[in-house]
């Protein structure tokens, strides 16, 4: 069985409810679809038993998707619901290490994440600030999806909104979001869009 496509059914497994919601494509995605990755797996160490879980509870999502959902759960409760039984299999050692590579994976749109923005430190209006940057970068990702160039362009955009966000950091919290990152890890695809 390939993982992989099953994360692509489960993305697709609750799009009835995006008809309905805002959802935030700019926002940080659910640690899940970095767990799913197979270097990121070994990388946990993750046990044979614990992979067999993690593709249980795709399968069980992807094969009845209306009763994973809830049917009134919204895209963002439902994907924060499945990371809640992912990081169930995962120790202590493996959570933390997969927030690390989380916040590495996903760069600086994490601070949108409430626990992050905590973490960190953010006071005042930064979090309406960097939410204000993840909004207009959203904006040019969604006219990028609809032109005829597609997705042209949008690395620069990304990389400019990347830089946007750490620049509203004082100097201390850009220290805490560096730690926050650990052990650098190579990923072979990095998110730049």
């Amino acid at each position: 069985m390939k993982v992989l496509p099953r994360i692509v059914l489960l993305a697709f497994a609750f799009a009835s409810c995006l008809a309905n919601a805002q959802f935030n494509l700019a926002g940080p995605a659910a640690k899940m679809t970095v767990l799913m990755n197979p270097d990121v797996q070994k990388e946990l160490k993750l046990s044979g038993d614990q992979k067999k879980q993690l593709q249980k509870i795709l399968k069980d999502a992807t094969s009845n998707p209306t009763a994973a959902m809830s049917g009134t759960m919204m895209p963002g409760d439902f994907m924060s619901a499945m990371d809640a039984k992912f990081l169930a299999v995962l120790d202590e050692p493996q959570t933390t290490r997969l927030t690390e590579l989380w916040v590495q994976y996903e760069g600086p749109c994490v601070l949108k994440d409430k626990v992050v923005a905590e973490k960190v430190g953010l006071k005042d209006d930064q979090p309406s600030k960097i939410a204000e940057i993840w909004g207009a970068y959203e904006q040019e990702f969604m006219e990028g999806m609809r032109s005829p160039s597609g997705s042209k362009g949008l690395k620069k955009k990304r990389k400019a909104a990347n830089e946007a966000t750490l620049a509203i950091l004082t100097a201390e919290q850009a220290a805490t979001y560096e730690a926050m990152k650990g052990k650098e890890f190579k990923f072979k695809t990095k998110k730049e869009i």
